[in-house]
């Protein structure tokens, strides 16, 4: 099979949509992959070394709107290169496409909370997905959280969602004591530090959470909360003398030893698909604590400290005893994180596509 992959995810540093397609790619059984992108991509050490199965496309149009190179571009570059089957992992798909397309339905955000975007951004995902739902051969996504929000939002049968946890890209694993010390140093954080690494979108509770660090500062002086990511909102950080570090984006060599190096990564999310942070933390040895919502109850309850979203004082308690237990480590949730491969995910979606190609012979 020729698969055809929309790999823009990967064109730039990669956020949790580009960890999926990494994930997928590196775990993907022997298939011809032609990537398809605006702009030459990164490609793993595990890619780049099957030069003969993995092939790159780089289309024209780096100008235009991801959206608008989606609809007219793509489909043109996934005819020529001749591709049997179109793999879209991010919650879109070319209108036009004439060959069986998966896309990954990640969540239904722009649904369920449509005051977390604007008013074009929210239009412009909402159309994203239901064009996605009726012409996709069919939806993947890492929980039943997710089939369920599809289902509900976008109308499509249970039997065209496809639902397979995701698992580890490469390189996140409890990281030597050396490099934990370094990233620390380099970051400035440590064993009083509350990490918190995703996207600034409204629903993932940074605001909330960096108040309930500055509680949890008073009874244990030396707490900070460091921000990885980038396009954050403001947090309050103004005036607090250093409480709230914002690290921006941290490259994919230095996150491991920055989830080790930390006290606690905490993540607030109201409303999630999976939640690959924390089980990268949980990999590399972390303790984590999150909001008891959405699908972080499903994946995560039996690893991670999960607590109602809104309850300050559980969430100050949770931090605080985590802070004073570090040290103990989490080897259980460790082994557990550490045991999520892709590989049953890939071959998942792989034989779905296989099936949608034999029902059209």
């Amino acid at each position: 099979m020729r698969l055809a992959v929309d790999a823009r995810e990967l064109e730039t540093r990669p956020t949790g949509v580009g960890r999926v397609v990494q994930g997928l790619l590196e775990a993907w059984p022997i298939d011809e992959l032609v990537l398809i992108s605006r702009r030459p991509v990164g490609l793993t050490p595990d890619l780049a070394g099957r030069p003969s199965l993995c092939s790159q496309v780089v289309y024209s149009g780096a100008w235009m709107p991801g959206a608008l190179w989606e609809q007219l571009v793509l489909p043109r570059a996934v005819t020529a290169c001749g591709a049997d089957a179109l793999l879209a992992p991010g919650y879109g798909m070319p209108r036009m496409a004439a060959i069986p397309t998966a896309v990954c339905m990640h969540d239904c955000a722009p649904f369920a909370l449509r005051d977390n975007f604007s008013w074009r951004e929210g239009a412009r995902r909402r159309w994203n997905a239901r064009n996605a739902a009726s012409r996709a051969a069919f939806l993947f996504m890492g929980s039943q959280f997710a089939a369920a929000e599809a289902q509900h939002y976008l109308g499509i049968a249970p039997d065209r969602c496809l639902v397979s946890p995701w698992g580890l890209t490469s390189g996140f694993s409890p990281p030597g004591e050396e490099a934990v010390s370094a990233v620390g140093a380099k970051y400035g954080v440590d064993s009083k530090t509350v990490l918190f690494v995703g996207s600034g979108f409204q629903r993932r509770g940074v605001d909330s959470l960096a108040q309930r660090v500055r509680a949890v500062a008073r009874a244990v002086p030396g707490t900070r909360l460091a921000i990885a990511g980038h396009a954050h909102a403001r947090t309050g950080a103004e005036g607090d003398n250093g409480q709230v570090m914002r690290l921006g984006y941290v490259p994919d060599l230095d996150l491991p030893s920055l989830y080790a190096a930390c006290g606690v990564v905490a993540y607030p999310s109201t409303y999630e698909g999976f939640g690959l942070p924390v089980l990268e933390a949980l990999a590399c040895g972390a303790t984590v604590v999150g909001s008891r919502s959405a699908a972080l109850v499903e994946v995560f309850d039996a690893h991670a400290i999960l607590v109602p979203h809104e309850d300050d004082d559980a969430w100050i308690a949770a931090l605080g005893t985590a802070l004073d237990s570090t040290g103990a480590g989490d080897a259980a949730g460790a082994a557990w994180a550490q045991a999520q491969s892709w590989e049953p995910t890939a071959a998942a979606v792989r034989a779905r596509i296989l099936e949608q190609l034999e029902g059209a012979v």
